[in-house]
């Protein structure tokens, strides 16, 4: 899931006010099509960017990343706890807050009786349409998706990217 796919998604959760502020990223310039955004999210504290001075707009986000933007746009408390849930995420990454206030939303994997969270993996398309349809609170629907690849999308998300569909947060490629 390329970054700026994951900006347009996000950017539906806050309300926009233009704010010209991307110009701290060394990596876009005004012409960008998602300058804008980019500018209102990073405004608003939702991204930051890299400590080098860039946003990188068209890498792959990951789980971690994500856990971040989730948590900081919905409002959601940094976990302080020292609970781990996960066996791949420490007590000193970066990101652990992040993935114990945003679990509700973007969730972990069970494999062989343990949780993981794959905090390094990409952020799936099927993975975001999941946490913004809960953070949004929209109802499930079991309609059947028509879209290309809707063979890859797994069973357990199929109702959340339809109510995605419906709610106008996504929209696919038709087969």
């Amino acid at each position: 899931m390329k970054k700026i796919s994951l900006l347009l998604c996000v950017f539906l959760i806050v309300s926009p006010l233009p704010v010209f502020a991307a110009q701290n990223f060394k990596d876009i310039d005004k012409d960008h099509w998602a300058y804008q955004y980019i500018s209102d999210m990073y405004s608003k504290k939702i991204l930051s960017g890299y400590p080098d001075g860039t946003f990188k707009p068209d890498d792959t986000i990951t789980r971690a990343e994500f856990s971040k933007i989730i948590t900081v746009a919905a409002g959601l408390k940094e976990s302080k706890s020292d609970t781990l849930q996960f066996e791949d995420v420490k007590s000193t990454d970066w990101c652990k807050s992040y993935i114990e206030a945003s679990k509700s939303y973007l969730t972990g994997y069970s494999i062989d009786g343990k949780l993981y969270y794959k905090p390094d993996e990409p952020a799936l398309r099927e993975d975001i349409a999941i946490a913004l349809v809960k953070i949004k609170g929209y109802k499930l629907n079991s309609k059947s998706l028509k879209f290309s690849d809707i063979n890859s999308v797994s069973d357990t998300a199929k109702p959340y990217v339809a109510a995605a569909v419906d709610n106008g947060l996504i929209e696919g490629y038709p087969p």
